[in-house]
């Protein structure tokens, strides 16, 4: 019906070879043998460990990509599958390292960084691929497009922005991730205090349970957690205003004109807005839980007397 168009990313032809191919299985068969070897130490494990010595099977090596400027500096790391037998090709959008905003979900992984970074600068780059014990380089050259009028000025001007930007992202992200990791040491306590008794440990318990309910209101406050139907938007949360200033960055050539810059100035004050929540939380809440769970004095043995 219609011809592909032509692949905007810069394409690298690569052959693996298939003895490539044999190393890989040895070399996780191998792994999967020294694995097993230790799991039948464990008898009460043995079934789990078998089902992850499946995985570890039939998961497949990948090659590690690494761009990087003539003058040496890393740009972009990311990991891809090669095909053997055939002629495969490694794809990279001319993107440098991005930012993982505030989510829910854990990061990938089976990456190295987040991509999506603001484009190269038209020139020539090194690309080195490594694949189990081979590594090979190769150099490219990326062009400009000559139907736009964005000098090289401007380009700078925009992927400063966005690197400015990405500060203020990294230190949302770290705040939400404190809330994730506050979510799982209260789950934890709770676990370590299932045998103790409810005289000793109700406080703590109560006092846990409130501060859940705290931090699922401070998360709230990144973006909408609670399942729905349908598209739903919500402009007043942080991520909206972290990813509208993106928006606006991208969407002009050069530096960030006056709305670019208003969103930039909203965005970094929401920013701080919630993370000072998040400060004070930690700093009073936080640090009273804290103490009353540390407090709890309780052994697991019993004094026994002469019979």
């Amino acid at each position: 019906y219609s011809g592909d168009n032509k692949n905007t990313a810069v394409r690298i032809p690569v052959w693996v070879k298939v003895e490539k191919e044999k190393v890989e299985k040895e070399k996780v068969e191998k792994e999967k043998v020294e694995k097993e070897k230790v799991e039948k130490e464990k008898v009460e494990k043995e079934k789990e460990g078998k089902e992850k010595g499946g995985k570890e099977k039939g998961k497949k090596e990948k090659a590690v990509v690494t761009v990087l400027s003539l003058e040496g500096d890393t740009l972009r790391r990311f990991k891809t599958e090669l095909d053997t037998f055939f002629t495969s090709a490694i794809y990279w959008g001319m993107d440098t390292k991005g930012v993982r905003f505030p989510s829910k979900n854990e990061p990938d992984k089976d990456q190295l960084e987040p991509g999506g970074g603001p484009s190269v600068l038209p020139g020539e780059y090194w690309v080195k691929v490594k694949y189990l014990d081979f590594q090979d380089s190769v150099k490219v050259k990326v062009l400009d497009d000559p139907r736009l009028n964005f000098t090289p000025a401007d380009r700078q001007a925009r992927a400063a922005a966005m690197r400015d930007m990405y500060k203020v992202v990294e230190k949302a992200s770290k705040g939400y991730e404190r809330l994730k990791d506050a979510e799982k040491t209260i789950g934890l306590v709770e676990s370590q205090f299932l045998n103790v008794p409810d005289s000793l440990k109700k406080d703590v318990v109560k006092l846990g349970g409130a501060l859940k309910d705290s931090i699922g209101t401070l998360k709230d406050l990144f973006f909408r957690h609670k399942d729905v139907k349908g598209i739903q938007r919500n402009p007043n949360v942080l991520n909206a205003h972290l990813s509208q200033a993106f928006e606006y960055i991208e969407g002009n050539q050069g530096p960030p004109n006056a709305i670019a810059q208003l969103s930039i100035e909203n965005a970094k004050k929401s920013t701080d807005t919630v993370l000072e929540r998040i400060n004070a939380f930690f700093e009073v809440r936080w640090k009273e839980y804290r103490a009353k769970a540390e407090a709890v004095q309780y052994s697991l043995f019993k004094d026994f007397d002469r019979l």
